[in-house]
């Protein structure tokens, strides 16, 4: 494994993993929703996944948004994130 994606592993407490895949390993991009920036790429789809997993968040059934769980929260606001 890569050892930015542990440091990334292991600062987050999450796991990560990164597909093969022509997507590049991390971009900038605005959400067309919301218009809002966000992390894209192998990366962020990684750390999404890992998120999904670890129940920090989930689909909501009704549009493309995510619900913050109780425990996203928690494990937001130890990493210094405020939601």
């Amino acid at each position: 494994m890569d050892s930015s994606v542990e440091v990334i592993e292991k600062s987050l407490q999450l796991p990560v993993s990164l597909v093969d895949s022509p997507r590049p390993l991390i971009r900038a991009c605005t959400d067309w929703t919301e218009r809002r920036p966000h992390l894209a790429g192998r990366l962020g789809k990684g750390v999404l996944d890992g998120v999904l997993a670890d129940g920090w968040v989930r689909r909501r059934q009704e549009d493309r948004a995510l619900a913050l769980t109780a425990k996203g929260r928690e494990r937001f606001f130890a990493l210094g994130i405020e939601l």
